[in-house]
């Protein structure tokens, strides 16, 4: 069928060439990966992850393929150990953890400190929707996100 038919010329079906985010309504291309309105992330199958989707299971992988739940659990429990960062991309996160932990760990007061900051990031990682946890954590330039 050509992409500037109007009517499917086997049925007759009226073709639809615009695509809605159905986070905020918009129209946009079948071809966009996120709405231009609103920046939605829509996956290959043309799925997006608005707020009220059932994609945003915490175990459910985002566009750049990456779990929040994974990273969370990580977070929580592997925190001091920088595991998280390791997991989502940012090694050099990690490794600051991991040094912090380590060379603290002589007078307790690093391990204690990275502890309590990795379980506040695993619980926001967990009330994060599947797109703020990729644009925050994973997407992002930042060095050591928080």
């Amino acid at each position: 069928m050509p992409d500037d038919a109007r009517f499917c010329p086997n049925c007759g079906t009226k073709v639809e060439h615009e695509v809605y985010c159905r986070n905020c309504g918009k129209p946009m291309s079948p071809f966009d990966t996120v709405c231009p309105s609103c920046g939605t992330p829509v996956d290959s199958a043309g799925r997006d992850y608005g707020v009220n989707n059932e994609l945003n299971g915490i175990f459910c992988n985002t566009p750049s393929g990456k779990n929040r739940g994974v990273a969370a659990l990580l977070a929580i429990f592997l925190g001091t150990l920088g595991i998280h960062f390791f997991y989502i991309g940012k090694i050099g996160a990690g490794f600051v953890n991991l040094a912090i932990s380590l060379l603290g760990s002589f007078i307790m007061v690093g391990p204690v400190v990275i502890g309590i900051l990795s379980v506040i990031q695993g619980i926001r990682m967990l009330t994060m929707t599947p797109a703020e946890f990729d644009a925050h954590y994973v997407q992002s330039r930042d060095f050591y996100p928080f």
